[in-house]
């Protein structure tokens, strides 16, 4: 249980024994986790862009705002993923994945409850950083998972995979929830 435990924390200590102690329901498990967590990461980035026009009717936003409304989480994101990155070398993966979940999870809640655009704007900065410090564990983690390096190609596959249905599908989705919304 201890090497379960290390392998999914992916503190430094628990680096040595390649997560041969992790069972195979348990590394599907962690697989799906990791690949939701990344898929909300990723679709955010362009579930947004359909809204667009209702951000612009309903909180009554200028061009420049809406700009904000998609840069805003993009610049977050990208500008410090790669610190995050290192933060969970330090401080373990699975903690700083987790925080930035529940910081993403925060931000979600503070743009849907956003009563005007720069509320918006601040809500998709707080789930860029919370996607910034998430990511990059969600990849980390697999070798970690998966010490077979067959089982760990099929796991990235599935990976990357994830990732790129996520950015398709995100205007599709954007697109059927405004429509409900509405």
């Amino acid at each position: 249980m201890a090497s379960q435990a290390e392998a999914l924390s992916g503190d430094r200590h628990g680096e040595g024994n390649g997560g041969g102690g992790v069972p195979r329901g348990g590394q599907a498990l962690a697989l799906a986790t990791l690949c939701t967590l990344l898929f909300l990461t990723f679709l955010d980035n362009t579930v947004v862009s359909v809204a667009l026009g209702d951000v612009q009717t309903s909180l009554h936003a200028n061009v420049t705002d809406l700009q904000w409304v998609v840069g805003a989480y993009a610049l977050t994101f990208a500008s410090i993923m790669l610190a995050c990155g290192m933060i969970g070398d330090e401080l373990g993966r699975k903690k700083v994945m987790l925080a930035g979940a529940g910081v993403f999870c925060a931000g979600s809640v503070l743009c849907a409850l956003a009563p005007n655009v720069q509320t918006l704007i601040a809500g998709r900065a707080v789930m860029g950083l919370g996607a910034a410090a998430s990511e990059p564990g969600t990849l980390s983690m697999l070798r970690h998972l998966y010490p077979d390096a067959k089982a760990r190609s099929r796991a990235i596959g599935v990976w990357a995979a994830t990732s790129g249905f996520a950015l398709a599908a995100g205007p599709v989705l954007g697109g059927v929830l405004v429509g409900v919304w509405n």
